[in-house]
């Protein structure tokens, strides 16, 4: 009835090579950045473009404090 979806379903079981999504150890944290990022950028508090550069080094700063050895 779907052309190509005998494909999609049967793949699971073909496939030679999975691929899972990396963790993210503070991904609460990121969340919880992002939406402030958002609301910065909405309420007219920062740029698209530098609301994304703090959200980039806050969670950064954040991973290498909760991972100092990496």
């Amino acid at each position: 009835k779907y052309k190509g979806l005998d494909f999609y379903v049967n793949s699971v079981t073909a496939a030679n090579k999975l691929y899972g999504m990396p963790s993210n150890p503070i991904q609460g944290f990121c969340a919880q950045q992002w939406n402030t990022a958002q609301s910065n950028v909405l309420y007219g508090k920062a740029t698209p473009q530098d609301a994304l550069k703090q959200l980039q080094q806050t969670v950064t700063n954040e991973l290498k404090q909760r991972f100092p050895n990496g």
